[in-house]
């Protein structure tokens, strides 16, 4: 029991109530109804400091308090606790969002920025694929793939073209899906997961991480208009080559050959409108709009 009580005490203070608000909510959870002069008691604090706790977790809607002379204390069931506290953070981050949307960011930041963990890959390469708006082109070994999928296939449904290079059999809704011709041996040959992920020619994130431990061996993103370009091309020009030797190796007559040709000859010559691309034409210009 006790170690059931110090882990939800841990949980609720990293939903953040203070150590003494979580003690207080617990013994209540396990001892309701009570006097805060019990609870003091049981937690071994002061009775002035445990009546301040209380006050707050009441504000926080934690605690109910009976207006009686008794001033019994009863906590809220955890349940309902905590869909209040999703409810709270929601609404605090929706309010969030809408303030800080309204920020302009710095423009032209060319730098390139090392990611150290999977999770900053992970979560950087769920924001690039949110905010994307054109053309989405992905190369990724199966484990990451698999971790993006839904989120690829809700960025197609929005009406941006989404391009993946796989290393093995898959199947994404609404994506350009070209499976690289060396698939399985690169697969043999690394033991190693990359996903490689460029939108809109306006940034690029390149990571490599180990199978078997999923630490980062190395991983960079950049807002680098001229890198994004330059990668954005090479790696349009990779898929369009795997789509043709795939076609070959499938025995595709000259016709389809040449449909696969124009299908990809278009996608380059989108490519031209990218929002990087465009931005970078500008600052070349010396564009100030």
């Amino acid at each position: 029991m006790a170690n059931s009580r110090e882990e939800g005490i841990a949980a609720l203070t990293e939903l953040g109530f203070t150590r003494l608000e979580a003690e207080v909510y617990a013994v209540l959870v396990e001892e309701s109804p009570a006097t805060g002069y019990r609870v003091a008691q049981a937690l071994g604090k002061a009775a002035a400091n445990v009546y301040k706790a209380v006050e707050t977790l009441s504000q926080k809607g934690a605690v109910l308090v009976d207006d009686g002379e008794s001033r019994m204390l009863r906590a809220v069931p955890p349940a309902e606790l905590l869909a209040r506290v999703q409810r709270d953070f929601e609404k605090t981050r929706a309010s969030a969002t809408r303030a800080l949307e309204k920020l302009r960011g710095a423009e032209g930041d060319e730098r390139v920025y090392a990611l150290t963990s999977r999770d900053q890959v992970m979560d950087r390469a769920e924001v690039m694929l949110r905010r994307a708006r054109q053309l989405a082109a992905i190369d990724a070994f199966p484990e990451p793939l698999e971790d993006l999928r839904d989120l690829l296939v809700a960025t197609a449904k929005r009406g941006v073209t989404v391009l993946v290079q796989v290393y093995a059999p898959a199947d994404i809704e609404g994506a350009e899906v070209v499976h690289s011709p060396n698939g399985a041996r690169l697969r043999k040959a690394w033991p190693a997961q990359w996903l490689n992920v460029v939108c809109d020619a306006r940034e690029h994130l390149l990571s490599l991480s180990r199978s078997e431990r999923g630490d980062v061996v190395q991983a960079v993103w950049s807002g680098s208009a001229y890198l994004s370009v330059i990668y954005s091309s090479g790696l349009v020009a990779e898929m369009k080559n795997a789509a043709l030797l795939g076609a070959i190796a499938n025995g595709a007559s000259p016709a389809r050959l040449a449909e696969v040709i124009e299908k990809w000859a278009r996608t380059t010559t989108a490519g031209s409108a990218l929002t990087g691309v465009v931005a970078l034409q500008k600052r070349l210009r010396g564009d100030k709009g």
